[in-house]
């Protein structure tokens, strides 16, 4: 059965800041995923990180204890885990969403600190379809 985890969470150590970070960060994410069969979306924006995550249950729950304990989040916060009907964000082990106007607009002057959601899901939504079309 399909599983899916949204979290959010603040970057800290510098994680997430530069392209090279970042980098790090999807490089590690693509090779564990894919050993783990997980796929997913992750977006950095104003110095935190909104991610989404499906897959089996038990790989699943071994990324969310690494998450736990990586020194790159602090304030980890799930918005969701649960079942899942099918994988929102297509095939691939992890992919990085950019930050536009049409999200900046679904935020209505909020942030990722204080998002619920239902924003969550509708901004990953946009975001990746808005990154497929480019």
């Amino acid at each position: 059965m399909l599983q899916r985890a949204i979290y959010v969470s603040d970057a800290v150590n510098g994680a997430g800041s530069d392209l090279q970070s970042l980098a790090e960060i999807l490089g590690v994410s693509d090779a564990n995923n894919r050993r783990d069969r997980l796929t997913g979306v992750l977006l950095h924006h104003d110095g935190r990180f909104l991610q989404a995550v499906e897959g089996g249950r038990v790989d699943l729950d071994r990324l969310i204890r690494k998450l736990k304990s990586d020194r790159r989040h602090a304030n980890l916060r799930f918005l969701d885990d649960g079942p899942a009907p099918h994988r929102r964000h297509g095939d691939a082990p992890m992919r990085l969403l950019s930050m536009t106007t049409e999200g900046y607009a679904l935020l209505n002057g909020g942030n990722l600190g204080s998002i619920g959601l239902e924003t969550a899901e509708a901004l990953l939504t946009k975001l990746d379809r808005l990154d497929a079309a480019a």
